[in-house]
């Protein structure tokens, strides 16, 4: 890799961590987050996290077979379409 590139990296490496919020970069302070949101809400902090991640994979799975249907002839039946279950974990948090 040559130095350019190297440092184009460095430099952005670093605003990005400039622009990052502290529970981005800290577990500690992540930890303090999610106290304050459970304490202050009745959100679930472990249950919207897992919605949201899941929902983010389950995006592309869904994106997947959407495009298996139309494009490479896979049935389009409801048990196609009906994939995941993160979208209901969701409304439970």
């Amino acid at each position: 890799m040559s130095n350019e590139i190297k440092d184009f990296f460095k430099t952005y490496s670093d605003f990005v961590t400039k622009v990052t919020s502290d529970p981005s970069l800290d577990l500690d302070a992540l930890m303090e987050r999610l106290k304050e949101i459970d304490a202050s809400s009745d959100i679930k902090s472990a249950r919207l996290l897992t919605a949201a991640m899941g929902l983010g994979s389950e995006t592309g799975e869904f994106v997947e077979i959407v495009k298996k249907m139309y494009l490479q002839g896979k049935p389009a039946s409801e048990e196609n379409i009906f994939h995941g279950w993160y979208f209901i974990f969701i409304f439970r948090f």
